[in-house]
């Protein structure tokens, strides 16, 4: 997902308890659009690690990692036929 900053209003500009919604930037919303799905956009990662991992360190650094770049959280915000466009909304959790 690509990343920019929108200025708000002081408060917020939006009602206590609305989650944050962030406008498709430009190429999010052509990806948007040439998605499919029988075959959904996906990112797989593999990490080869020469020892053991330390389940409570690496659950503890992920949600730090988390907390430091919420944009992480974003999923694209349920829409209805009638919405003009695509906007990500924050989440509260993976």
């Amino acid at each position: 997902m690509a990343t920019t900053q929108h200025q708000r209003a002081p408060g917020g500009g939006r009602p206590s308890g609305q989650p944050v919604r962030v406008p498709f930037p430009v190429v999010d919303e052509v990806a948007r659009h040439c998605a499919q799905d029988a075959e959904p956009s996906t990112v797989h990662i593999e990490i080869h690690l020469p020892g053991r991992v330390d389940e409570e360190r690496l659950r503890s650094a992920f949600a730090a990692s988390l907390a430091r770049h919420p944009r992480a959280l974003m999923r694209e915000r349920p829409r209805g036929p009638l919405a003009r466009r695509y906007e990500w909304e924050l989440t509260g959790g993976p």
